[in-house]
């Protein structure tokens, strides 16, 4: 699936060779005259980039701080340009989610292939963040289900007690009283229990 390429530099003219090679791997390229990191991320939303490729230094700065900002307001995958052979860059990289560092004289099948890999491994990281904010709001519906239940049977026992009824013809009861109300049973039961409490009989 073609990515919506980002370039962020602070100079036009190193982006064009990028822009066409972006282009040539199949993807689409929109270059950012961002003067700072906050306009670059405001270009990222505007432009519905889902991939951005960064030339460093950017505006004398490494560039990282819009690297952590991205992935906070993304994430996104990111790619460094640069011909810096330090390892201390390749470590911030890794520390602040780049996919991948390539050189300014890259070619265009080195610059599609990271930039595959990089769309390929946050699409899986997607998946799993999906995968996992469905299993905790599945977690959270099991948890309110059961304190739904323990406030039912809670409020079926004070209906058994005051009114001297059976358990099948209090909950009976509960639900016609909930119809009638117009409220869940849960919320019927929290009032039931909050009105036997007052009256000091909870």
């Amino acid at each position: 699936m073609p990515l919506r390429v980002l370039l962020v530099a602070d100079d036009a003219a190193v982006v064009a060779p990028f822009q066409s090679a972006i282009r040539l791997a199949g993807h689409v390229a929109v270059a950012s005259a961002a003067v700072n990191a906050e306009e670059a991320l405001g270009h990222v939303s505007a432009f519905e980039a889902n991939a951005v490729l960064m030339v460093v230094p950017f505006h004398g700065d490494d560039g990282f701080d819009l690297c952590r900002a991205l992935q906070l307001s993304g994430p996104i995958p990111v790619v460094v340009v640069t011909d810096q052979a330090d390892p201390r860059l390749i470590s911030q990289c890794l520390i602040t989610g780049v996919v991948g560092c390539i050189g300014r004289s890259a070619t265009v099948g080195e610059i599609a292939a990271t930039l595959s890999l990089g769309g390929t491994w946050f699409a899986a990281v997607a998946r799993l963040r999906a995968e996992r904010d469905s299993l905790v709001e599945q977690s959270r519906q099991l948890l309110q289900t059961l304190e739904n239940r323990k406030l039912i049977e809670r409020a079926k026992g004070i209906y058994m007690k005051l009114l001297g009824l059976q358990e099948a013809e209090a909950h009976r009861r509960l639900q016609q009283e909930s119809q009638k109300r117009r409220l869940g049973l849960a919320e019927l039961a929290r009032k039931i229990i909050e009105s036997d409490e007052l009256l000091g009989r909870g």
